[in-house]
């Protein structure tokens, strides 16, 4: 009997062991569980943000939280004086030198312009003045570039009017030469080339080819004109209604609305025409007083 209590004895022990070691085991588990969930846990509580706060909810105290905000950010003199590189609430001075080292002149030395760089800008060369352009005054002032108005330019007939011309003066001779056909505008004379007896409104005078042929008087060339019996023929107005007819002339710079003067030449003495081929060459003189013709020699002074 007593052995088998020593055998049951025995094996209730082995189950004890048994329990015992499953139990262990299942603690060990448990407990490894338990700070994994720890760890887990706190990790969530980490990552958690914090709650948001209103800015525009007064704090216990009455403030306004926004402004505590705004407090908190004001900048620290000691901060600013770092950046500028000066002490709080000390304001930095310039430095005549960097200044100069800038603009390349000592301090209190006021900078004189380059004339190169003026040139260059101005378009200039130094010591030249730049004219204005007009184009371009007016486009900066805004107004309109405005051409200045022409000078009014007389006609022959114009400045004729303002000439006065006075008989008692008389006329010069334009050339000096032979009277070879007389003025005769009531009685025939002799014309030896045409070979017939005719009238005269105009002395012909002898004269050599190149002679110069000078202004009578004062006037003003109102037209130069080609005319198969007097050749080149110029009309020269002195006023009061008055003008001078040259035939037989050769003429070079003279042109019409020019004014000369007493004495000054007209042109030279040309080839005659078919007209006057054995009188030879000539000059064709007339006065005019309107569309009549008058005698020449009544008003030609004595040299």
């Amino acid at each position: 009997m007593i052995k088998r209590k020593a055998g049951v004895n025995v094996k209730i022990s082995d189950v004890f062991k048994k329990r015992a070691l499953v139990g262990a085991a299942i603690f060990c588990i448990t407990a490894i569980a338990t700070v994994g969930a720890l760890s887990i846990g706190g990790n969530e509580e980490e990552n958690t943000p914090d709650s948001l706060v209103d800015l525009n909810e007064m704090d216990s105290s009455g403030k306004d939280l926004q402004q505590t905000a705004d407090a908190g950010k004001e900048t620290d003199p000691s901060q600013t004086a770092g950046v500028s590189e000066t002490d709080a609430g000390e304001v930095k001075e310039t430095d005549p030198s960097q200044v100069a080292g800038i603009s390349e002149t000592e301090p209190g030395e006021v900078k004189e312009a380059d004339p190169s760089q003026v040139a260059e800008i101005t378009g200039t060369e130094p010591g030249e003045v730049a004219e204005t352009d007009p184009a371009q005054v007016a486009e900066m002032t805004g107004s309109e570039e405005t051409d200045p108005e022409p000078a009014e330019v007389l006609s022959p007939q114009l400045i004729a009017e303002q000439l006065n011309f006075d008989k008692s003066m008389g006329l010069l001779w334009p050339v000096q030469g032979e009277v070879v056909i007389p003025y005769s505008p009531d009685h025939g004379v002799y014309h030896y080339t045409l070979d017939q007896f005719g009238t005269s409104e105009a002395l012909v005078l002898s004269s050599m080819v190149g002679t110069e042929v000078k202004a009578a008087a004062k006037g003003v060339v109102t037209a130069i004109e080609e005319d198969s019996r007097t050749g080149t023929t110029v009309k020269l107005a002195l006023g009061n209604d008055t003008t001078l007819v040259y035939g037989q002339l050769d003429v070079t710079d003279l042109k019409e609305g020019d004014v000369v003067e007493a004495g000054e030449c007209l042109g030279t003495v040309a080839e005659p025409t078919r007209y006057y081929v054995v009188e030879g060459p000539n000059l064709y003189f007339q006065v005019l007083e309107g569309e009549a013709a008058i005698d020449p020699s009544m008003l030609l002074r004595e040299e």
